[in-house]
């Protein structure tokens, strides 16, 4: 069952990875089916962060909740990346993969729902 993205400490939390795709860098946000793409892995997450924050604010300015889960596709990915990235910082050659997992957070600070 995929969980929906927490609240932790007045912030969303949102489970996301980036990938290198041919000479771009997708970074994908799962708990809500968002994707950006950049020339470098930062510039994909700052993307990817922006359209989530935008996301979010409409939601909150809406009163609606509503998430909206990736493809299981994507899950598998991200799960995979992260498992990938777990084990090479075992063996401490995590910076090797062209990929990274991680989660995203939101500050609610001074949003406000309507």
């Amino acid at each position: 069952m995929v969980r929906k993205p927490l609240i932790e400490d007045n912030s969303i939390v949102v489970r996301c990875y980036a990938r290198k795709s041919d000479n771009q860098w997708v970074a994908v946000c799962v708990d809500l089916c968002l994707a950006a793409q950049g020339d470098s892995c930062e510039e994909a997450k700052t993307r990817l962060h922006s359209q989530v924050e935008d996301y979010v604010m409409d939601l909150l300015e809406s009163g609606e909740v509503l998430t909206r889960p990736a493809p299981a596709s994507q899950w598998l990915t991200y799960w995979r990346i992260g498992l990938t990235v777990k084990i090479l910082r075992k063996l401490k050659n995590a910076r090797a993969f062209a990929a990274a997992a991680f989660r995203d957070s939101i500050s609610m600070e001074g949003m406000r729902a309507a």
